[in-house]
């Protein structure tokens, strides 16, 4: 954790500063901070905390789409609504639980004993935070940890500041297998060889930065190799397994940001766009397809594909509205037929790509923050990422994506160290196989909750409604109920300094939670900062109605390892 600048002296009875992410280290943060430069797909997200005596009270969780977007959310809120407040910036809600501890321990110190306290708590043992007795003002900061985020001057003028480089490299080396200790082969013997060791991938992920005033030019590539198809005979898969599974390279995030006016801010280029407020279901999350290839293996966040779009965003107190272009019709990645998680060999039928030109699909959001909670508006004209079957179309049977008319809303409420959040959104046109279009009204509701030192709660719960619903849908070829429930229970707990993260994830489908179930956990520790080592398991059980219970013979060992450099 990381106390990066303080606007006015702390008192004894209130805690004043900017804080800018939860870190353990020196090196902790500039891995982390090569994290968010290489890729920056998670949501964001600016919460603001105050201490009353003992306890610590969550004013507001904002959510934000982009760092320099958050940056502008800071400012607003140190000049205009929390004076007297910490103020976070993050990745997750989970990581501002530290920070809520450190403060805790800090209230009603002496102003120079709390800040060595809270500096002490966060684990800075490399001097990030100078606190100097007779001027509490100021808390310094080492500008070289930050370098490219240029945009976050949080400081005080007489702060010491550091010339800016003008390009940066960074990435990361990953090493992911997975065993499979309960595969079922049954009917489909094609999937013997996945009885084992199932995957052994090499990723590597490398990004650059070039910086030019208010502006930036990032360039991300990804290469992937799974070794696991040359330890096992290629006549075993199909071409179609080989070509979607054995290696991959593509250009990841490549973009270009930057501030036209003060107020009016341009992205533009291949870049991931979360809406909503939900971390584990998808409702209003809709603009970027996802990588389906190994369902339930990692967090929704890690799975998001890019798409080509421009977006300009217009800042006007706590309004931010954006206007989106989405040039690349870009559509989920589903397993090989043929696959482990797809077996058997289905027929080939051709798929319908839409090409509409430019602005193909586009987009439209306005947020607006306010003290304790925040609310959003959206819509948009976007194809549907999953296909259905046209088993009319003149040509033969095909797979389409319909054309979507999307509209919605979201919110967060804090009370205390409780935040309560929902989404809405409202589908017109939906298509499901051979049924005529119809409406689908989506709503998910959840909580979070961390009251708990270091540990994380979070639970959500989602329903589909399909109108003028009959039960035909329910049969072949359509088999589509009136209703869809998902729920989420998420927990996590840090040890060690932040060094051992314990996370438990459980998806459930069915009203009742009980027509397939997916359990995830994962132990990730830090040897050291730039190095995670991960060790998990999937459990996947239900019906075979239910997607999930399809894979309840898949279960398997997680072993991972990444490197930041």
């Amino acid at each position: 954790m990381m106390v990066l600048g303080c606007p006015q002296p702390l008192t004894a009875s209130e805690s004043v500063s900017i804080v800018l992410g939860s870190f353990g280290s020196r090196g902790n943060a500039d891995s982390k901070r090569a994290e968010l430069e290489q890729k920056l797909v998670r949501s964001l997200r600016v919460t603001a905390v105050e201490v009353k005596g003992q306890t610590f009270h969550r004013l507001l969780t904002s959510p934000t789409s982009d760092v320099v977007l958050a940056r502008r959310q800071m400012e607003t809120f140190r000049s205009e609504q929390y004076p007297d407040a910490w103020l976070l910036f993050h990745e997750q809600a989970g990581s501002e639980l530290e920070m809520s501890a450190a403060i805790r321990s800090g209230a009603g110190a002496e102003p120079d004993s709390q800040l060595e306290d809270i500096a002490s708590k966060a684990g800075d043992e490399d001097g990030f935070i100078t606190n100097e007795p007779e001027d509490t003002s100021t808390i310094g900061l080492d500008d070289e940890l930050f370098s490219g985020f240029d945009d976050f001057e949080v400081t005080p003028s007489d702060t010491t500041q550091k010339e800016a480089r003008w390009i940066d490299f960074g990435g990361q080396f990953m090493v992911a297998s997975t065993y499979s200790y309960d595969l079922n082969t049954g009917d489909y013997p094609g999937l013997q060889p996945y009885n084992g060791v199932s995957k052994a991938q090499t990723i590597l992920r490398m990004h650059t930065n070039l910086y030019f005033k208010e502006w930036r030019l990032h360039v991300g590539a990804k290469g992937l190799y799974d070794w696991f198809y040359d330890i096992e005979a290629d006549d075993q898969f199909t071409n179609d397994v080989l070509d979607e599974h054995r290696s991959e390279t593509e250009w990841h995030e490549v973009y270009l940001q930057g501030n036209i006016t003060d107020s009016l801010y341009l992205k533009t280029g291949r870049q991931i766009l979360s809406w909503g407020r939900s971390d584990s279901l998808r409702v209003l999350d809709q603009l970027n397809p996802l990588d389906l290839r190994e369902p339930g293996s990692t967090d929704i966040e890690d799975i998001r594909l890019p798409v080509n779009m421009t977006r300009v965003s217009y800042v006007h107190g706590p309004w931010t509205m954006d206007m989106i272009a989405i040039h690349e019709i870009r559509f989920n990645k589903l397993p090989a037929p043929g696959s482990e998680f797809m077996p058997g060999v289905l027929p080939v039928l051709a798929e319908e790509i839409p090409d509409d030109g430019w602005a193909a699909e586009h987009a439209f959001n306005l947020t607006g923050v306010f003290p304790g909670w925040d609310v959003s508006f959206h819509h948009a004209r976007l194809y549907d990422d999953n296909s259905y079957l046209d088993l009319f179309d003149p040509t033969g049977p095909m797979f389409k994506h319909q054309r979507l008319h999307f509209s919605g809303l979201a919110f967060n409420r804090t009370i205390g160290s409780w935040l309560l959040k929902g989404e809405y959104a409202r589908i017109e046109d939906f298509q499901s196989n051979a049924a005529p279009a119809r409406t689908r009204r989506d709503v998910m509701l959840g909580f979070e909750y961390s009251g708990f030192i270091n540990t994380q709660l979070a639970v959500e719960t989602s329903v589909q409604h399909l109108h003028d619903w009959h039960e035909n849908l329910d049969s072949a070829p359509i088999y589509r109920p009136r209703d869809l429930w998902q729920s989420a229970f998420r927990i996590s707990r840090t040890f060690l300094n932040e060094r051992l993260t314990l996370l438990l994830v459980a998806l459930f489908q069915g009203k009742s939670l009980d027509e397939g179930q997916l359990v995830r956990f994962n132990a990730d520790y830090k040897p050291f900062d730039a190095l995670t080592t991960s060790l998990g398991i999937i459990i996947y059980s239900g019906g075979s109605d239910s997607v999930i219970g399809q894979l309840e013979d898949r279960d398997r060992v997680l072993l991972g390892i990444k490197y930041h450099f």
